[in-house]
């Protein structure tokens, strides 16, 4: 009878176990490839980098700089239940910056699940945005890219602000320019559109 029920808690356990939600799917998605060489590189960039900023979200990120397996391909972007993806054609050092951008997303989600409206959700989005990319901006010149294969529009001002003002300057940037412009992601525009489209 004890033999029983320990098999009976041992299988409980392990199916728990196998319904736990994976941070990352076993294998790359289609086009992409995985190669543990290049991201063993990128993250010991990382880990040389990061204490030299001195901001919160740099912290962060140096607290966990892997997370999982990265996949590389012919973008850049973070999907959802999937793999952190790299552009493979960006020079190592913008993209251990890129990584680090995406790294802080997995860390603290720019569109959780939440209730609140629209206007709310977009604008703690474009918050976690600034965060991001004011991280990769910095990285960048702490790794000393000069010539990077995406450019930003706001990088020379991004530079010449005061550390402490950054994420706000680029918040007024990313609503200023809410669908776009040269070297101006439209990020706050396609939040916007994806909270309409998600309610009833």
């Amino acid at each position: 009878m004890r033999l029983a029920i320990l098999i009976a808690v041992v299988l409980l356990l392990l199916a728990g176990a196998l319904c736990l939600p994976r941070p990352y799917p076993l294998a790359c998605p289609p086009g992409t490839h995985a190669d543990p060489d290049r991201q063993a590189r990128l993250v010991a960039r990382l880990q040389d980098a990061l204490p030299r900023l001195a901001t919160p979200e740099a912290q962060a990120v140096s607290q966990s700089p892997e997370l999982g397996a990265w996949c590389f391909g012919q973008e850049s972007e973070l999907r959802e239940q999937g793999p952190l993806l790299l552009d493979q054609d960006l020079g190592d050092d913008e993209a251990t910056a890129r990584a680090a951008h995406l790294l802080l997303h997995l860390l603290v989600a720019p569109w959780p699940p939440s209730q609140a409206p629209c206007a709310e959700r977009v604008k703690a989005a474009v918050n976690a945005e600034a965060r991001a990319l004011s991280l990769e901006l910095e990285l960048r010149q702490a790794l000393g890219v000069t010539t990077p294969k995406v450019a930003y529009a706001f990088a020379a001002e991004h530079q010449q602000t005061p550390p402490a003002q950054r994420t706000a300057l680029l918040e007024r940037l990313l609503h200023a320019f809410p669908d776009g412009a040269p070297g101006v992601p439209g990020l706050a525009g396609a939040y916007a559109q994806r909270c309409r489209a998600s309610e009833p």
